[in-house]
């Protein structure tokens, strides 16, 4: 199998824990960065860290990554994504955008900036474009279980959009909250 670049997000102290955390799953180059750690794995290695890790939230493959400061820059790094191969005209799908470099000073514009990217794609192959349910924090309370998440994560010296292979098994449990502790 091929193996890709992955990002698994954790809480703020916790980096160097999970880097060597996933390292011991089988992730290479395991290195700790800003709220997260980043490595290369293949499917089975990403899936058995999905299930086994205890630090990562969440767990993404970086589809492109890049320089970006302006919109011109973000929407070339959405396009150069083959956004046929992760979503299909009937699947809805959300953006959540966050953080601001240069002049992509607010995270709703780079979220709509690649939302365009993802719609002209899908239109200039003569397909119907994925529905969008929203973008944005606010979208995600309302989500069916069916939905696609592309993350676009905004960085002083770079940019990444990626999507989501998947949720620690702490998050949710048949569609309920773990039950609080008294």
């Amino acid at each position: 199998m091929s193996e890709f670049v992955i990002w698994a997000a954790c809480p703020s102290g916790l980096e160097y824990l999970l880097a060597d955390e996933l390292s011991a799953l089988g992730v290479k180059d395991a290195s700790a960065g800003r709220l997260g750690v980043r490595g290369l794995a293949d499917w089975s290695v990403t899936c058995r860290a999905l299930l086994e890790t205890r630090l990562a939230s969440r767990v993404f493959r970086v589809l492109a990554e890049e320089v970006a400061r302006d919109a011109d820059t973000l929407s070339s790094l959405a396009g150069s994504v083959d956004w046929q191969a992760w979503l299909v005209p009937d699947m809805p799908f959300w953006i959540h955008a966050q953080g601001h470099a240069g002049d992509l000073r607010h995270p709703h514009f780079a979220a709509q900036v690649v939302k365009d990217v993802i719609v002209d794609q899908f239109r200039a192959a003569g397909l119907t474009p994925p529905g969008l349910i929203g973008i944005g924090r606010r979208c995600r309370s309302s989500l069916p279980w069916a939905s696609m998440p592309c993350w676009v994560w905004i960085w002083p010296d770079a940019v990444c959009t990626s999507a989501a292979t998947g949720y620690g098994r702490r998050k949710r449990r048949s569609g309920r909250m773990w039950p609080r502790r008294s």
